[in-house]
């Protein structure tokens, strides 16, 4: 609340961004915005909720749920592991899908750079299993 409070008393003007542009591009390229919104580290969560405080957010999630669920997998599995919870979190539509598949897509990300067994996993333990390995892959 303080840095919407600043913005808007600072008469900082920012466009309208799209909830699915922020989930899916890479880190790098928002940290002008992030920069913008008087964030240290670049923090999509916090971004979202930044944007959606100043209703400098449209929350497109909404227009996949119309979309097969063959397609919304491969969609989901090309994000990295906050991401893919933040967009189980964005909307009601993608919460049943995940609800039904998100231990399955996690399995998958993990498997995709480890040789770990997930089958007895938790869905917090695969989310945990899967930063983990992501992290550890971009050093």
């Amino acid at each position: 609340m303080l840095i919407t409070n600043y913005l808007r008393t600072n008469d900082i003007q920012l466009p309208i961004y799209n909830s699915s542009d922020i989930l899916t591009i890479t880190d790098s390229n928002l940290r002008n915005l992030s920069q913008k919104l008087l964030l240290d580290t670049i923090d999509k969560e916090r971004i979202l909720r930044i944007l959606n405080y100043l209703n400098r957010l449209n929350n497109d999630m909404n227009v996949f749920t119309s979309s097969p669920e063959e397609l919304l997998q491969s969609i989901i599995l090309k994000l990295d592991c906050k991401s893919i919870m933040l967009i189980c979190k964005l909307s009601k539509d993608f919460a049943h899908f995940c609800e039904k598949y998100l231990d399955n897509i996690l399995r998958q990300k993990i498997s995709s750079i480890t040789k770990l067994n997930t089958l007895d996993y938790t869905r917090q333990q695969l989310f945990n299993v899967c930063q983990v390995s992501f992290n550890r892959k971009k050093y």
